[in-house]
């Protein structure tokens, strides 16, 4: 894993023609400045277990790296901060989160993402979970609700039934 400032995800983030754009409404990741062609909106696991298991499932048919940007976490709680701080320490990261938000994962290495983005949903921060080779981003917010975005159709088909899977409510964003 390798941290990346704001910077550094914003030359990421061009390298593979994404980025965010506001049309008249919320955020959505684009490419090549169209907007994603399928979305889906739905309830964040409510159980650690179930959220490292949805994660899990998530990333099984990735073959790329991945770019977990974690954008707002509320509180400076040690509890919170210790584990992400420790897992950071053990890649040889010394910056703070503030300072180097992202983290770029190989694809031989999911079981940090699922850590890194499952302690996301956990303690109820914000971030978002980009994937290149398919162009789809899962964004958590705070815990509660995720947003999926992607031009792949079978990609989005094999995210409903794992949303259906795991129980999910789930709404389609216009």
């Amino acid at each position: 894993m390798q941290c990346l400032t704001d910077s550094e995800i914003a030359t990421w983030l061009a390298d593979h023609n994404t980025w965010w754009a506001d049309h008249n409404g919320p955020s959505v990741p684009c490419r090549k400045s169209k907007s994603p062609s399928h979305s889906l909106q739905f309830a964040c696991p409510n159980r650690p277990l179930e959220t490292a298991a949805f994660i899990r499932n998530f990333l099984k048919p990735l073959s790329s790296e991945i770019l977990i940007q974690v954008t707002d976490w509320p509180l400076y709680k040690p509890s919170e901060m210790l584990v992400i701080e420790a897992l950071r320490n053990l890649h040889g990261e010394s910056r703070n989160l503030i300072d180097a938000p992202g983290h770029l994962i190989p694809a031989g290495e999911r079981e940090i993402a699922i850590a890194v983005f499952g302690h996301t949903v956990n303690f109820q921060w914000n971030a978002r979970l980009y994937v290149p080779e398919d162009f789809a981003t899962l964004q958590n917010w705070e815990g509660e609700l995720m947003d999926f975005w992607s031009n792949d159709s079978t990609f989005y088909s094999q995210v409903v039934k794992l949303v259906n899977l795991h129980r999910l409510d789930q709404n389609k964003l216009g």
